[in-house]
């Protein structure tokens, strides 16, 4: 499970990678140890804290895995991150992807990509 663990991290950063973010760390644990990211990078001028999931299709069928976000505990390791580097980002955006793969063989994977996952916003009825 580890194996496939760290594999699909490498995917999600190879994918990132590729459309442009820059990696700033991979596997940041917060201080405490009781979470953090799998990716952190930048997108233009916004920092982007990632989680990367997913299943290999052998073992456990088709489809993806949700978000794995959890907004109370994500959005403080958020802060603490850029507690302890306030001086490499000032005043920049943040927001909250979530990386889902579903490997389909030794060289390929299906990726579905949550862009600001946590987002909210108030649907009105007209």
């Amino acid at each position: 499970m580890k194996k496939l663990d760290q594999r699909i991290k490498d995917v999600a950063t190879c994918y990132l990678e590729r459309r442009g973010f820059e990696i700033i760390e991979r596997d940041w644990e917060a201080p405490e140890g009781d979470g953090g990211f799998d990716i952190i990078a930048m997108e233009g001028d916004t920092l982007v804290f990632a989680k990367a999931n997913g299943r290999d299709a052998k073992s456990t069928g088709f489809g993806f895995t949700d978000a794995s976000f959890e907004r109370e505990t994500d959005e403080a390791h958020a802060l603490q991150y850029m507690s302890l580097h306030a001086d490499d980002f000032p005043e920049c955006p943040i927001r909250f992807d979530s990386i889902a793969i579903t490997v389909i063989s030794e060289d390929r994977a299906v990726i579905r990509h949550y862009v600001n996952c946590m987002s909210t916003y108030d649907l009105k009825e007209e």
